[in-house]
């Protein structure tokens, strides 16, 4: 599982403004398209990563990086990129096994390229990103209701304090889910250190978002959600009941439990969870001055 050691601030994704027509493309490299003002040729791998640096310190972007299969070196530049920008779009181009590409989550991410470059460039422009976690449909309309809420670090604490008192669970938090980020402005739980921010595409949240009602991973080891989390991994965390929190119908958050044990959560502790969902939904509700949605105070 890929694992990032600093939390950085994102421009918004411009696959939410319907792809990357004309995209910024780092191509590496022998086999290169003819010349085009929006592709970037380097003839190898070290070069690309100094041209992914050079790129983020100017303030611009790649939107896709395009690189043949070497072992050891490609899966080091993909996740050099996505640490500048989560939704670049990573293609291998050339003939290669999956086993020769070491790192299963950007292998998991990247897409095999044999056509032509030409061939391969025109579906690029058209291309709308990549995620290492789901996005919602409503993605640009959640995004806006979660920039009109005003909320500090630890506003929550109470809150999870009182679920985590309630269950039989450890560990309990409440986040707000940003564009690539997760804010944790709830935590209550024996040795649970507190990260203002961690990185949406390695929280069970970002699953959770999207869900209807709760969802409940009993043995994250066993489901690809929980696998994927290395937030889990590094707490050492084994199971999960999340639930999304709704302003104005948009998801913005989410309130979870989590336990260091493969477990199932009872109805109480499900109960227990709908109840503080929507605590928090009406809290912030009313900080932006609206209505919490019928559906989050009933389920």
């Amino acid at each position: 599982m890929t694992r990032h050691g600093t939390v950085r601030t994102f421009k918004r994704s411009r696959s939410l403004d319907g792809g990357m027509s004309g995209a910024n493309v780092l191509w590496v490299g022998e086999r290169q398209p003819p010349a085009r003002p929006a592709v970037e040729p380097v003839e190898t791998v070290p070069a690309a990563v100094e041209a992914v640096a050079r790129r983020e310190r100017e303030g611009g972007r790649f939107d896709a990086v395009v690189a043949p299969p070497e072992p050891g070196v490609v899966p080091r530049l993909f996740e050099h990129a996505r640490d500048a920008w989560p939704d670049a779009a990573c293609y291998l181009y050339g003939r290669f096994e999956a086993t020769d590409i070491e790192g299963a989550t950007v292998c998991s991410a990247v897409s095999s390229a044999r056509a032509d470059p030409v061939d391969l460039l025109e579906r690029l422009q058209g291309a709308t990103g990549q995620r290492p976690y789901p996005v919602a449909d409503d993605e640009r309309e959640r995004l806006a209701v979660l920039d009109d809420l005003d909320v500090e670090s630890g506003a929550f604490d109470a809150v999870a304090d009182a679920l985590a008192e309630d269950t039989d669970a450890p560990m309990a938090l409440v986040g707000l889910v940003g564009d690539h980020r997760q804010r944790v402005v709830g935590l209550s739980g024996a040795g649970a250190a507190r990260a203002p921010e961690l990185p949406r595409g390695e929280v069970v949240c970002a699953h959770t978002l999207l869900s209807e009602g709760c969802l409940e991973l009993p043995d994250l080891d066993t489901d690809p959600r929980g696998r994927s989390s290395a937030v889990a991994d590094r707490l050492g965390l084994r199971s999960y009941l999340g639930r999304p929190v709704s302003v104005a119908g948009h998801p913005v958050g989410t309130v979870a439990l989590l336990d260091a044990r493969p477990r199932e959560f009872s109805s109480g502790e499900r109960a227990a969870l709908r109840e503080r969902a929507a605590e928090v939904a009406s809290v912030l509700a009313e900080r932006a001055g609206r209505t919490a949605p019928a559906t989050e105070r009933r389920r």
